[in-house]
């Protein structure tokens, strides 16, 4: 029922990963001084449900299942156990999104909003560098995706 709502547009499209560790001491990650996604945590990602048209195949990566081209409002956010000038960037198949940076020297790092266009198949995921690089706990990363234009 729901893959026949969405042909006929009564569904829109949107998704949800987040990992959270439930703690502050969160799950090491070491930043390096170069963008680097955020993946194989010792806390796994979730796929937040329901979730229209995305899925998570990969860990961290949150895959657009549709079937036309739309555009989604990105948003991210990244908690981390640092003082350290830390970088947030979401990319799409493994490459950046022109201007998706966020920048701060505070444990949150936020990316509110921005415009991606995804066919079938694509996918964003969170990257991240820190100045300079060192390992520093990661308590939260989300990243969510909602329709905003398209067919």
């Amino acid at each position: 029922m729901a893959f026949i709502q969405n042909q006929i547009g009564l569904e829109k499209s949107y998704g949800y990963i987040y990992m959270n560790t439930g703690n502050f001491t969160g799950a090491n990650f070491v930043f390096t001084t170069t963008l680097k996604e955020i993946t194989g945590l010792s806390t796994s990602f979730t796929l937040a449900s329901p979730s229209q048209d995305f899925a998570m195949t990969t860990d961290g990566r949150l895959k657009y299942t549709g079937l036309t081209t739309k555009w989604f409002s990105v948003s991210a956010a990244l908690y981390v156990n640092s003082g350290n000038q830390t970088e947030l960037q979401v990319n799409k198949n493994g490459s950046a999104v022109t201007g998706s940076v966020a920048r701060s020297n505070n444990s949150r790092i936020f990316l509110d909003n921005f415009p991606v266009s995804m066919s079938t198949n694509d996918y964003i995921s969170v990257f991240a560098r820190s100045t300079p690089g060192a390992t520093s706990a990661i308590t939260n990363v989300s990243l969510s995706a909602k329709f905003i234009g398209g067919s």
